[in-house]
């Protein structure tokens, strides 16, 4: 029987499922950090830091531990650089989710959108 290393989200203290987070390391005043987060504290911790990083200039980063073997390394990126989530045919969640809103479709903030309601969009935005 082997052991099974179950992480838990430092911010909400949630179980981390596999592929669902990881370690987020940041550097702030000279201290460097590590938390582990589920995906979507981990975005919410990008969208605070998004201003500032988008008026910061890069700079090399310092010599630090190889990440941990137990959850991939994840950081926080300029706006646009993010990787979205995207449907078949690459649209934009972000838009779809915007776009049914704004047209009076019921949708959530998170999971997947149902294939009816991107057919919507698509219907409505054929350039998109």
């Amino acid at each position: 029987m082997g052991i099974k290393k179950v992480l838990f989200d430092d911010l909400d203290e949630r179980i981390i499922e596999d592929g669902q987070g990881g370690t987020v390391r940041f550097s702030f005043r000279g201290e460097n950090y590590a938390v582990e987060l589920r995906h979507e504290n981990e975005e919410k911790l990008a969208e605070a830091l998004a201003p500032f990083i988008a008026v910061a200039r890069k700079e090399p980063a310092a010599a630090t531990a190889p990440p941990s073997p137990a959850a991939p390394t994840t950081a926080p990126k300029a706006p646009g650089s993010r990787r979205r989530k995207r449907t078949p045919r690459n649209h934009d969640l972000r838009e779809v989710r915007r776009w049914l809103a704004e047209n009076g479709h019921e949708v959530a903030e998170r999971g997947p959108v149902k294939r009816h309601l991107i057919a919507l969009y698509e219907e409505a935005n054929p350039e998109a």
